[in-house]
């Protein structure tokens, strides 16, 4: 697999849990939710699987706190978890960007990469660039928890505002980590 193929494939699990949880509709309750839970969970554990086995690849760490969401959430399900599993119903889709942050403390802490998941070997630049994405990550949880119950605000909104950040810090990575004239 190439990486716009490995790239695409982190997303498969978020995507399909999207369209089974919309589906159920406004009963966040329902079983349908739950089946969305585990199915994505583990496409989750599947992806993650698959792309652990390329050294060379980066995690995009939004995508991974992301998955460990649907993991847990799949494993709430399985178990009969329920206080995880109110937790989630009642301020679904905060709970996946905490576990965004999560990853974001954890890898700026104890990565190379940091949060930004860079290549770029200067590590002050990745601590900036992943303070940044933390701040953004930070502010998609607020607004998240400030618009629940209103789908495009809560959900959709703060993701892609999120997923922008990541793209454009990424690309800077890109930008200044190419080729250089001499």
């Amino acid at each position: 697999m190439d990486k716009r193929q490995l790239k695409f494939l982190e997303f498969v699990p978020l995507i399909l849990y999207f369209t089974f949880a919309r589906a159920a509709g406004a009963d966040s309750a329902g079983r349908q939710w739950e089946i969305a839970f585990v199915v994505g969970g583990v496409l989750s554990l599947a992806t993650l699987s698959v792309l652990m086995r390329h050294k060379a690849y980066i995690l995009n760490r939004v995508m991974l706190g992301a998955n460990l969401f649907l993991i847990t959430g799949a494993v709430a399900v399985l178990l009969r978890f329920l206080p995880l599993l109110d937790l989630y119903r009642t301020y679904n889709p905060a709970p996946m960007f905490f576990w965004v942050i999560a990853v974001g403390v954890v890898t700026s802490l104890f990565s190379p990469h940091g949060f930004i998941g860079s290549a770029d070997p200067y590590r002050k630049r990745n601590y900036v660039r992943s303070a940044l994405l933390m701040a953004a990550a930070t502010l998609a949880l607020g607004i998240s928890l400030f618009f629940m119950e209103k789908i495009v605000y809560a959900d959709i909104l703060p993701f892609i505002g999120l997923f922008i950040v990541n793209d454009r810090l990424q690309s800077r990575v890109s930008d200044r980590s190419g080729p250089r004239n001499p």
